[in-house]
Order: C-alpha cells, then sequence, then structure tokens
C-alpha cells in the first residue's frame, strides 16, 4: 500500500524513525554486478544508516565515448533482473528501503536509446531557425524539406513561404528565416504520449513482471531523473494541437518563438512555451504517474537545471517546472556542482518541489544532492546544505553516490564517493541519523504557510529583458520574504485562475489558503490571475504589488517595494536583533507546532527569537532523539521566548505541545575556560588512505608520534595525506579542576574526530560544536587525551599522480570540476583551541 505520513508527533518514531525516512545512496552499478559483492555493498550502508537505496545502473551503452563502464548484465535483460530480485532480497533481510531508478544512466526516458533504435519516428524533435542573407534581385529557392520559411522586410511583419517555393527578391534589407525540424537518433520524443507508452511498456513494465510483488512494500518510489526536452522542442500534432488550443495557426508565427520584441512577438512566445510545456507535463510526467497509481508505487524525482528562476532556458527539459512537478507524488530537486554552498547560494528553488507538494497536499518533496562536490565535502558542509533545503521544505533525500567498484579509472569519477574507500564513511551513520529524525519531523502534519509568492513564469518565457527583470524582482522577493523569517509558497497562473476566494481575506490554492500573496515586477500575468488577485484583494486579502509599475495595480493591492516588505508580511517568529540568516519554518501537527530553525551563516549566530504560541516548548535534539525543556524559555503575554546559539550549520527543533513526552534533563552548556591544552601534543599517522594503480589503498600505520603545534597537519603528515592523524596528550590536571570540570572542546576540527580520556571513548563529531562530556571522566594527576582526526581524500587527489594514467575520456567529464573544488579542503588537522571547561550555570 502506498504509504501516507503522520499528523501528530511519536517519541518512539522519533527516536527510531521508520526506514522511509532515511536518506540512503544512489548505488551506481558501474561494473559486475556480483552477488557477494553488492550484498556486502548493502550491509555497509544499512550499518551506516544509509537505509534507502536507489540502484542507478550505468550500462555500457550509456555513455560510452565520454564515462565508459563495465556494467553486467546487459540493462534490464533476464539476467539483470535476477540480479534485482537479489537485491530485493537483501534489501527486505536488511530492512531497508527501495527506491526505483527508471533509466540506465540519465536522461530518463531514452532506455539508453533503445525506444528510438526501435521507433525511429519517436526521436526527439527540435526546431532550427537559419538566417539567409538575399539581395535585391537574387531568386531563392525554398528548401522543399524545411517546415516552413519566411521573408523578413526591415520593420513589415514576415511573410510565410511556402517549402519548395521560388521568389525572387524585390526590394534591399531583406532576409530569409528557414525553419526546419531535426530529429534525435537516442533522446525520445517526450512530446509524443507514444513514447511516454513505449518507455512504460519497455522499461517500467519489465520492472513489475520481475520485483512488482513488491511494489508498494519494499519499493516505495519509482526515480525520474532529469527528463530531457530539447530548446525550442516540436512534436508531430504541435501545430494542430496548438490551433485547437489557442485559436490561431502558430506556423504564421514561427519567427516570434526566435526573434521579435512585439507584443505580438511576446505572446506568441508565450503561448508556444505555454501549450509545449502543458503537453510536455500531461504526456509524460502525468502518464507516469497515473501508472505509478495503478501499480501502488509513489511517483518522483527531480528536473534538471532547475536552480534559478530563469531555469527553462538552461539547456532544456524543464519548460514549467511548477507545472511538471505538481504531476509527481514526491517531487523533487537537483542539487549538484555546489549549487548550494556556504557563502554563496542565495536562490530558493527547493521551493519547486515544496510549493507543488503543498499544493497537492502530499506530504513529501525529495532532493538528490552532493553530485560532484569533490572529495572535500564534509559532514558538516553536507549538514550545511541539507538544512539549507529542509527549512524549504525538502524531508527526503537521496545522496549520490556509492560505486559498485572504485577500481582502476572509477577512482576519479564522480566524487564524493560514499564507501568505505572515502575516510569520513565511518561517520556517516550521524549524519544519516540525524537526516531521518529530521525528515520524519518535517514530514508531519501540515506546513504553516500563509503567504504565497507569484512565479512569473509568462515573463520568464519571453525571454530578453522581460525575463531578466522579472527573475530579478522574484528573486530579490524571496529572500526578503526569507530573511525576515517569513515562510512561503510559490504560486503561478495555471493555480492562481482556479485558486478560490474564501471569506476572511483569504486564498485557497490547491490545498493551501493564504492571506498574503506578493507579486514582483511582471508585465504578462494572466488576466483570469488577474482578477482573481482582485477579488482576494476585495474581500481583505493582503495583496503585495512589489516594483511594479504605478499604474499595473489591481484594485485593492498594496504597493510595496523589497525594502519595505517586511512591515508587510507576517514572518513566523521574532529575532531579536534582526538577524538575516536565520531561515525557520513550521508544522502544524495534531498534538502542537513544530519549528525548525537554521543558521545559513557562515559563522555562528545569537539572538532572541519570539514564538507566538501559547502552549509550553519541548526541544528536540534531532541528533540524539531527546526531548528536553530550555531553562532558558520564558513565557509572556505574547507567547515564548528563547536564547537561539547557533554556529555554523546548527540548528534547532522545538515543539509546542501539551503533550507529556518523555524528557531528559537539559543538556549542561559549557561554560568557563578551566584549562586551556594546547601545548605538549604529539601527532601520527594511524590510518592511511592513497590512490593506488588499481584502487584506493587503506592501511594502518605503527607510526611513532612526533611533537606537533595544533594547527594544519600537513607540514608534519605531508601535504598528500588523506586518512585518520591521531593526537595525543599527557597532562596533570589540578583536582578543582577534574571535580569542576563538565566539557572537552576541541575547537575547530578539521574535519571529523573521536575522542578518549584516560582510554574511556567519549564519541566522535562531524560538526561543531567539537565538545565531548568529561565529568567524571578527568582525574587529578596524570590524564591521557587521545583525538582522532579524520580529513578528506582532497588531498590525495590534489596530490597524487597515480590518475595520470587515465585517459580524460576514462576519468569522465566530472573530474576536472571535482579538482577545482577540492582545494578549499586541503587544511587538515586539530586547530584548537584545546579548553576543558565547567558547566555554564542555568538561569534560575
Amino acid at each position: 500500500m502506498v504509504k501516507t505520513a503522520d499528523s501528530r508527533l511519536d517519541s518512539a518514531s522519533l527516536v527510531c524513525p521508520e526506514v522511509f525516512y532515511w536518506p540512503g545512496y544512489m548505488w551506481v552499478l558501474n561494473d559486475e554486478m556480483s552477488e557477494t559483492v553488492m550484498s556486502d555493498q548493502l550491509t555497509y550502508m544499512a550499518a551506516q544508516g544509509a537505509r534507502t537505496v536507489t540502484p542507478l545502473p550505468e550500462p555500457r551503452e550509456f555513455r560510452p565515448t565520454t564515462m565508459p563502464t563495465l556494467m553486467s548484465p546487459d540493462y534490464l535483460s533476464t539476467d539483470y533482473m535476477d540480479r534485482f530480485r537479489h537485491i530485493l532480497a537483501e534489501v527486505r533481510r536488511l530492512g531497508m528501503n527501495f527506491w526505483l531508478y527508471d533509466e540506465g544512466g540519465w536522461p530518463s526516458g531514452a532506455v539508453c536509446g533503445k525506444l528510438v533504435k526501435e521507433n525511429p519516428e519517436l526521436g526527439a524533435k527540435t526546431l532550427n531557425a537559419e538566417q539567409v542573407r538575399v539581395a535585391r534581385g537574387d531568386t531563392i529557392s525554398i528548401p522543399p524539406d524545411c517546415l516552413a520559411a519566411f521573408l523578413c522586410q526591415g520593420s513589415e511583419s514576415p511573410r510565410r513561404l511556402a517549402p519548395g517555393a521560388t521568389l525572387t527578391i524585390n526590394s534591399d534589407n531583406s532576409r530569409i528565416l528557414v525553419v526546419t525540424v531535426t530529429s534525435s537518433d537516442w533522446l525520445p520524443d517526450l512530446l509524443s504520449p507514444k513514447s511516454t507508452e513505449e518507455f512504460i511498456r519497455l522499461t517500467h513494465d519489465a520492472y513489475r513482471r520481475a520485483i512488482g510483488n513488491e511494489f508498494g512494500k519494499t519499493v516505495t518510489v519509482l526515480f525520474t531523473d532529469e527528463p530531457w526536452v530539447s530548446l525550442n522542442p516540436w512534436t508531430d500534432d504541435f501545430a494542430d494541437g496548438f490551433l485547437r488550443s489557442k485559436g490561431y495557426d502558430l506556423m504564421d508565427k514561427l519567427p516570434s518563438i526566435f526573434e521579435g520584441d512585439t507584443a505580438e512577438d511576446k505572446q506568441a512566445r508565450i503561448d508556444y512555451w505555454d501549450w509545449w510545456s502543458r503537453r510536455y507535463a500531461d504526456a509524460f510526467f502525468g502518464r507516469i504517474r497515473d501508472w505509478c497509481r495503478e501499480n501502488d508505487i509513489l511517483f518522483g524525482g527531480h528536473l534538471g537545471g532547475e536552480n534559478s528562476t530563469a531555469c527553462v532556458y538552461e539547456g532544456g527539459g524543464i519548460g514549467h517546472p511548477l507545472r511538471d512537478l505538481r504531476s509527481m507524488d514526491v517531487p523533487g530537486v537537483d542539487t549538484i556542482w555546489r549549487q548550494l554552498w556556504p557563502g554563496t547560494t542565495t536562490h530558493h528553488w527547493p521551493k519547486y518541489a515544496s510549493s507543488a507538494a503543498h499544493f497537492n497536499g502530499t506530504p513529501w518533496a525529495m532532493s538528490e544532492s552532493f553530485a560532484v562536490y569533490g572529495a572535500g565535502l564534509t559532514h558538516e558542509q553536507m549538514k550545511w546544505i541539507s538544512d539549507y533545503q529542509s527549512v524549504r521544505g525538502i524531508n527526503l533525500f537521496t545522496i549520490i553516490g556509492y560505486p559498485l567498484s572504485n577500481k582502476d579509472w572509477f577512482v576519479g569519477g564522480q566524487r564524493p564517493t560514499f564507501c568505505p574507500d572515502n575516510p569520513l564513511f565511518k561517520f556517516s551513520i550521524d549524519y544519516n541519523t540525524y537526516l531521518a529524525r529530521l525528515n520524519y519531523l518535517l514530514s508531519l502534519g501540515e506546513p504553516v504557510i500563509t503567504t504565497a509568492l507569484y512565479y512569473p513564469m509568462r515573463d520568464v518565457w519571453v525571454g530578453g529583458p522581460d525575463c531578466h527583470s522579472a527573475a530579478s524582482s522574484h528573486d530579490a522577493l524571496a529572500r526578503a520574504l526569507l530573511e525576515n523569517q517569513c515562510d512561503f509558497d510559490l504560486v503561478d497562473d495555471d493555480v492562481l485562475e482556479e485558486a478560490l476566494t474564501l471569506p476572511g481575506g483569504k486564498l485557497q490554492v490547491g490545498k493551501m489558503v493564504y492571506d498574503t500573496v506578493c507579486v514582483g515586477s511582471q508585465s504578462w500575468m494572466t488576466a483570469a490571475s488577474r482578477e482573481r488577485l482582485s477579488e482576494f484583494a476585495a474581500g481583505g486579502g493582503k495583496l503585495l504589488w512589489v516594483d511594479n509599475a504605478e499604474g499595473s495595480h489591481p484594485t485593492g493591492a498594496l504597493a510595496a517595494d523589497t525594502g519595505s516588505l517586511h512591515s508587510f508580511a507576517k514572518p513566523l517568529v521574532t529575532v531579536t536583533p534582526e538577524c538575516d540568516k536565520l531561515r525557520v519554518c513550521c508544522r502544524k501537527l495534531s498534538n502542537g507546532r513544530l519549528y525548525f530553525i537554521t543558521n545559513e551563516d557562515s559563522d555562528c549566530i545569537n539572538c532572541s527569537v519570539e514564538f507566538c504560541e501559547s502552549l509550553p516548548p519541548v526541544v528536540i535534539d534531532a541528533e540524539s532523539g531527546k526531548c528536553y525543556r530550555s531553562s532558558e524559555a520564558k513565557n509572556s503575554s505574547d507567547g515564548w521566548s528563547m536564547p537561539v546559539n547557533l554556529p555554523f550549520a546548527g540548528s534547532l527543533l522545538v515543539l509546542f505541545t501539551s503533550d507529556d513526552l518523555p524528557l531528559v534533563p537539559e543538556p549542561a552548556e559549557a561554560g568557563r575556560t578551566l584549562l586551556t591544552l594546547n601545548d605538549g601534543w604529539t601527532c601520527r599517522r594511524a590510518r592511511t588512505y592513497t590512490i593506488g594503480d588499481h584502487e584506493i589503498e587503506v592501511r594502518e600505520s605503527e607510526d611513532a608520534g612526533v611533537p606537533v603545534s595544533l594547527g594544519d597537519w600537513r607540514s608534519i603528515l605531508g601535504e598528500g595525506f588523506s586518512g585518520d592523524g591521531e593526537y595525543e596528550l599527557a597532562f596533570d590536571c589540578p583536582s578543582g579542576v577534574a571535580q569542576d570540570a563538565t566539557h572537552l572542546d576541541l575547537g575547530s576540527v578539521k574535519y571529523a574526530c573521536e575522542v578518549e580520556v584516560n582510554g574511556q571513548a567519549l564519541g566522535r563529531r562531524s560538526w561543531q560544536p567539537f565538545s565531548f562530556p568529561v565529568a567524571g571522566v578527568l582525574m587529578p594527576g596524570a590524564n591521557t587525551i587521545k583525538v582522532t582526526v579524520t580529513n578528506t581524500l582532497a588531498n590525495q587527489y590534489c596530490t597524487s599522480s597515480a590518475l595520470d594514467r587515465w585517459t580524460p575520456t576514462q576519468l569522465g567529464p566530472y573530474h576536472p570540476k571535482a579538482l577545482q573544488f577540492e582545494p578549499d579542503s586541503l587544511p587538515s588537522g586539530l586547530y584548537g583551541p584545546v579548553v576543558i571547561r565547567a558547566g555554564a550555570a542555568l538561569i534560575p
């Protein structure tokens, strides 16, 4: 049975969420699918909390000239399906969750070229325009195989010419625009329902026959990956379908698709994009969704290149992102190539997926994250990136990736890899557990969002200055809302035209109800949308018309600019002092309200947050699964206030509830410094990871420690050292310090660590604070501290010559990109300062 979400927090589920919520890896099948190897790797994944596996086949025919692989058996063959049945048996045995990837590589839809090979007439079709310069007196023959041709003379409207026609040019300043259609011999025409039917027949139905008994059980989601439509697509019945829909002949307006700045040109461009993107959403996404529902499985996935407001021009494949994503049960985004990164990211595109899910009233939106971030990616950075998406409504994650083989040239492929070849892999359980609990919590109940932001899709379709102006205003408005802790959904003309105005100044859009709608600079909103928004404003709704021309306001709209937005938009919380790097989302549960607060700054944030809530607050620690009361929470007639102190990548979960949840004592905060331990340390190589001739080699070391100053260890362990460095310190502890000590604070660590004091393991940390409890562990007199620090493989990739033996074709297109990122992670080691602290005094 297809899964549903809960409406209330369950304490047992918080401690150990059901398997559906756990993140996992896209498992890149790039070599012989040995049952023994696959069983071992699934066991490694499960042990690290990567409990949702998405096998990603990369057959030999996927990218034979740019990403050669050795996958066998052949994709979708009988032997291949036998291996999949083995995988499912192991997934069941290990209590894991399974997402079914729908292609051999990507983009989805081609069946690795088989679909078009068997059905040449279904190749993807693209409009092309060629300019032919002519002079007065020239006699021109129009190519008989073109779609259409046009005589363009100065400012006159283009005159359509019949294919095969001959004409003599009778004026200067003339040109011929010849429009042709080309077809792909690999990619299918996804505007044709016949292509989707063939895709389903060749792929989905084959899996159904092989493993369909697990649909809705172990297999929960069908994942589609970057289905692709060319820029300026065409399909066989385009002209007829367009005429029926729009009421005029597109064939007469083909030049407007490529050029022209008149209102008539722009309207034709909008109509062209509107028609094909609607056909795409229905013919591809809608039909696959219907198949999934018939087979008791959720339909999810993501588009390609959707990380900007003008994304429809970034290589094609989208058309209308919200329209496509609303056709999914689990709409998603792709987070790759450092599109999200601390200190550089400002865009809100995860909201494409979450807004679609909210409109549909479905619980989940997903992200595929971390492809080509480079081998230097740390769990602290991963937490920042996933928190960035989670606070914008993402609550399921698949992580790319875990390679079936990391031998020979595969070692230079997509990085990072999440497997035992990665020094940080042993720390993955902490990140995966944190994310599982967060996914569970942020799937509960309903989103508390009362503000909608208009997505100016039609202005984007126009292109040129209209697109730039609308996108810039939209992005600034989205940023201002978030910086003022005002959460929002994206709405477009599709949904506004069908919206319902409710009493009390409310607007129902799908399953959501808003009391505020913000509209940035735009010129091409539909008349039906403007009418609906006017009705909303007339009924008392707050319609903010931001950065628009003075005379363009609908009746009842409030004129505003981005800088004054905070005067109109209602935030979820009040922050003192104001902090534009604090992000907040909220969920309404049947047993309370849950707030998730994140730090998106590169530094720590210290502020006070006021919640307009009457029920008492409980702090939820997603790392441990424990709940406690904050002694610093204060109640007043306006609600509750709490101090918020978040380091880089820090976050906070607060539930306001009257439920009697199992609570633990509030964790002691680290307070004053009792003793500083920066001198007398030794360091040695404990485990070394080396890029060898055929694989990444891991060796334990018996090196003796050498004296070291805290800081970058490269001067001691070497520029290319990747692995575990073991620090040790013997020191005398005064009796008063041993008695009062509560925390060992390591300061800065690059990038994860495990700690022992006097032979007793204190735990491990992968992100700040690198602080460990030591109450009752330190002794008066002689003590020993051992800190094992783990860095990344970036040092090896940036210094090793082992990859020189492989050609650029073998290493693939992502190797150079990763090398651009990896130098950022070369500094490694225990930086400190290392201090022993007493507990902070609790506020009475």
